[in-house]
């Protein structure tokens, strides 16, 4: 089954050599487990995915405590991990968030940086991604300076492929709302100074972008100095989502983007197994083209990945799992949801049956609880 991944996967693609199809675990909240990360592998490779990138929020040794190690437990998961998808023909990835180093610029951070990429170098990752995002940007000679440490960070990689994410990585004005103003031509002067070498991510005209413009994307190409990676956040739930479930199909998506960007990464929702509904349906998306029907695609993947009965269940509650949520339902609702739910031994169920519990429910308690666990 893998290799029929790979080789639909190469079918698809054929014309487009460079573009990755991937999925990147860059979500806050509840984490995989590294288990679930493994047996992805063969998941994403039958479904004619080329890349994994790890880089889950809650490991803050990628990002806020970053100059610190992991323990030898994590090492040694993340070189099974770095195996696993690169005998299966996939690329595997690590996302580092050096946090704000830009704003603390010295011989100490350059010094712990090298040690970090050394560390990084031994996992053997493909990709590497340099992540700008989520951090303060209204500070001076902000495209410069990440540029820089982008250079800097590049000539300690021994990774095949660098993707950078900028601290604007949408045209959505949320951005600037949290991160402040985004200093003026930041992605013309970024794109400038950053070498060719990097990819960059963009989520596209919002961070929760609903479609992808052929428009828009050639004028991020053209503001950028190069084709766009699109990071997708579909169907993510996290932080204040972690109430909806997203299972539907993708849509809206264009077949033409592998000669509009330069890869297209998914990140997906904390429930890895109902995750598969929606990522089952992407590269269907590239497969067929004007073809595609998206109500197609979710019955499909349902009757793929789920048993009959609890595929007809899932099918019956994905609008209001995506579009009312868990808050809006009624106490009554719940309770119904949980005995139906319960009466399957599926994967699926369960993480239903978890989400239902609030167990993906965001609050700092629980942060510290998934990170020490």
């Amino acid at each position: 089954m893998i290799k029929w991944g790979i080789c639909m996967q190469a079918k698809v693609f054929e014309q487009n050599e460079g573009f990755n199809l991937g999925v990147i675990e860059g979500f806050y909240g509840k984490p995989w487990s590294w288990q679930t990360r493994l047996e992805y592998c063969d998941f994403l490779a039958k479904q004619g995915y080329g890349a994994y990138i790890y880089g889950p929020k809650f490991d803050l040794k990628l990002r806020e405590h970053w100059q610190q190690p992991w323990s030898d437990a994590e090492r040694e998961h993340l070189q099974q991990l770095a195996r696993c998808y690169q005998q299966a023909g996939l690329k595997f990835g690590i996302a580092l968030s050096p946090y704000e180093v830009y704003q603390h610029w010295h011989s100490q951070t350059r010094d712990a940086l090298v040690k970090k990429m050394a560390e990084i170098n031994a996992i053997g990752a493909d990709i590497l991604c340099i992540l700008f995002d989520d951090m303060r940007g209204d500070v001076p000679d902000l495209a410069v300076n990440q540029a820089e440490i982008c250079d800097f960070i590049a000539q300690h990689s021994q990774a095949e492929e660098v993707i950078m994410c900028p601290t604007y990585y949408s045209d959505d004005p949320v951005l600037e709302r949290i991160f402040g103003a985004k200093p003026e031509g930041y992605l013309e002067l970024l794109g400038q100074k950053l070498d060719k070498k990097f990819d960059v991510f963009w989520t596209g005209p919002s961070v929760w972008s609903v479609a992808y413009p052929p428009e828009h994307l050639i004028r991020v190409a053209e503001q950028l100095g190069r084709k766009p990676v699109i990071w997708d956040n579909y169907p993510v739930n996290d932080m204040k989502n972690w109430h909806y479930l997203f299972l539907r199909a993708f849509k809206d998506r264009l077949a033409s983007m592998p000669s509009l960007t330069r890869g297209h990464f998914v990140n997906p929702m904390n429930q890895a197994q109902l995750s598969k509904i929606s990522l089952y349906t992407l590269p269907l998306v590239y497969q067929q083209g004007e073809q595609y029907d998206p109500e197609l695609a979710l019955q499909q993947a349902l009757t793929e990945l789920a048993p009959k009965d609890l595929a007809v269940q899932l099918a019956q509650d994905t609008a209001d799992f995506a579009d009312r949520g868990f808050k809006l339902l009624t106490p009554e609702e719940v309770k119904g949801l949980q005995a139906r739910y319960s009466k399957f031994d599926h994967p699926m169920a369960q993480e239903v049956l978890g989400w239902l519990n609030k167990e993906y429910e965001f609050d700092a308690n629980k942060v510290q609880q998934w990170t020490q666990d």
